[in-house]
């Protein structure tokens, strides 16, 4: 397979749009989520009918993205098994993350190739989405340093739990550890972290007064003193950040 020559119907079929390296993207909003004709590491097919083709309807091609881990899988899967089902997208459903400061975007129409600065189709009337945040520590791994005298009150799995503990056991506590207790949370599959909320124990005579973030490319970032309250977070944002 080989790309065609450079289409004259139209003075642009390919647009840049700007980005940051590992945003979030999500396909282009409609009353149902498009079928992913094709993916790969960087680029996605999406079509806005259930046609396993793009001899009508709305097609859309990105370029220069990393497409989410989890439904490239499905979709090797599945073309692999003879493209009796496809993946489709729910609406807002995040698809993957800007690879640079720029994902290309294609649209075609019953086939063609249309100019996708046109303003007078569909997507001239696509409302803005709404930016879609995971809370991705809830899916990790975590191991620790030590555990407050090995009670599973204090695990450090208590640390991902999403409950904020109001005082007491349910929240992680080293054991009588102060300079060098850590926690370490890892991911099967790469992922994209661009901010981290941190959250103290409720306790007025232990409180984390600096710390610092180790990631897996070698880099580090340095934050200050935890809110002490067990409720309110400290929050952390940087460049976005790719585990490996």
């Amino acid at each position: 397979m080989k790309r065609n020559g450079l289409m004259s119907n139209w003075e642009v079929t390919l647009l840049g749009l700007a980005a940051s390296s590992g945003e979030q993207l999500m396909a282009p909003d409609y009353w149902w989520g498009p079928v992913v004709l094709y993916a790969s590491e960087d680029s996605l097919t999406l079509k806005y009918t259930t046609d396993d083709n793009v001899i009508s309807g709305y097609t859309v091609h990105l370029e220069g993205v990393c497409t989410d881990p989890n439904l490239l899988t499905l979709y090797n899967s599945l073309n692999a098994s003879g493209r009796n089902t496809l993946p489709i997208l729910a609406r807002h459903q995040p698809l993957g993350w800007a690879k640079s400061a720029e994902v290309k975007v294609a649209i075609r129409d019953t086939g063609e190739f249309m100019d996708p600065r046109s303003r007078k189709d569909w997507w001239s009337t696509i409302p803005a989405l709404r930016q879609i945040e995971t809370n991705l520590a809830t899916g990790a791994s975590v191991t620790a340093s030590t555990v407050f005298e090995n009670l599973s009150g204090y695990n450090f799995t208590n640390a991902i739990d999403k409950k904020y503990a109001s005082a007491g056991p349910y929240e992680w506590a080293s054991n009588h550890e102060l300079k060098g207790a850590w926690l370490k949370l890892s991911w099967n599959t790469p992922v994209y972290i661009n901010k981290v909320l941190l959250f103290d124990r409720n306790n007025l005579y232990d409180q984390i007064k600096r710390g610092s973030f180790k990631f897996s490319d070698g880099s580090s970032l340095a934050f200050r003193t935890l809110p002490n309250s067990g409720e309110t977070p400290l929050e952390v944002s940087f460049s976005a950040k790719t585990t490996s």
